[in-house]
C-alpha cells in the first residue's frame, strides 16, 4: 500500500506549488515534497468542477525498504539509488452525503 497525506501546500510560480506531507509505503512513512503544476485553468475553477494537477516527487528506495530481502534481487537490475513517483490526477467534487468511488 502507499499513502500519500498532504500536510502543506505552499505557491512558489503561477499554477505551481509544493505540497508537503507524509508518504507511507509498506508502513513506512518519511516526509516528501511533491512538485505540483495546475493544469486545470483557474478561471474554471469552482464547487463542482473538476480539478486537474501533475505532481512528482522523488525518493532513495532505501528510505522505504524498498530493496532489500526478498525484493533486493530483482529491484537491483531494473531501479536506481533515487526513485520518481509522478501523478496526474483528476479531482472530481462529491455531494456530501455521497461515498467516495460512487
Amino acid at each position: 500500500e502507499i499513502r500519500f497525506e498532504s500536510k502543506k501546500s505552499i505557491p512558489t510560480a503561477s499554477r505551481h506549488y509544493k505540497i508537503e506531507g507524509d508518504l507511507t509505503i509498506h508502513g513506512i512513512t518519511r516526509p516528501v515534497v511533491f512538485e505540483t503544476e495546475l493544469l486545470t485553468n483557474p478561471e474554471e475553477l469552482g464547487d463542482d468542477a473538476p480539478v486537474s494537477f501533475r505532481s512528482q516527487t522523488f525518493i532513495k528506495r532505501k528510505d522505504f525498504h524498498l530493496g532489500t530481502s526478498n525484493w533486493l534481487i530483482p529491484i537491483l537490475f531494473i531501479t536506481d539509488e533515487t526513485l520518481k513517483i509522478s501523478l496526474e490526477v483528476v479531482g472530481i467534487p462529491q455531494e456530501e452525503n455521497q461515498s467516495p468511488g460512487k
